[in-house]
């Protein structure tokens, strides 16, 4: 686990333990699970979840955050690659009186891209 050093003082044990099965508790089922904290204290079970998704969620969070820089520093380019549009074709297949979807077609990008790009253009 990040964070985690050892010292002189103590060390920490990190165990990873599997819910109750239906033989081990009769209040283990399958809406439910069979976590300890979670048969002990039915009450607070929807907090004990909330709290382990929370935690599940941060985890992935943080590792592509560190996917997403280390990608950077290495100088991958991230995102989708740029479509470049001939905007002077592209003026001249519109003023032809071709559709967006000819011209998109004849440019090889999408309607939206030719579309936009006519925008930005005028």
């Amino acid at each position: 686990m990040q964070g985690i050093t050892e010292s002189m003082a103590g060390r920490a044990a990190i165990l990873q333990l599997l819910p109750f099965s239906i033989t081990e508790s009769a209040k283990v089922n399958m809406l439910h699970g069979g976590f300890p904290e979670v048969l002990a204290h039915l009450k607070s079970r929807s907090l004990w979840f909330a709290s382990y998704l929370q935690t599940y969620l941060d985890r992935i969070s943080e590792r592509t955050k560190a996917g997403l820089e280390s990608a950077r520093r290495k100088g991958v380019s991230l995102g989708r690659r740029r479509v470049l549009i001939d905007v002077e074709r592209l003026k001249q297949l519109r003023a032809e009186g071709r559709s967006y979807k000819q011209i998109a077609r004849e440019l090889n990008c999408g309607v939206g891209t030719a579309f936009r790009a006519s925008k930005t253009a005028a």
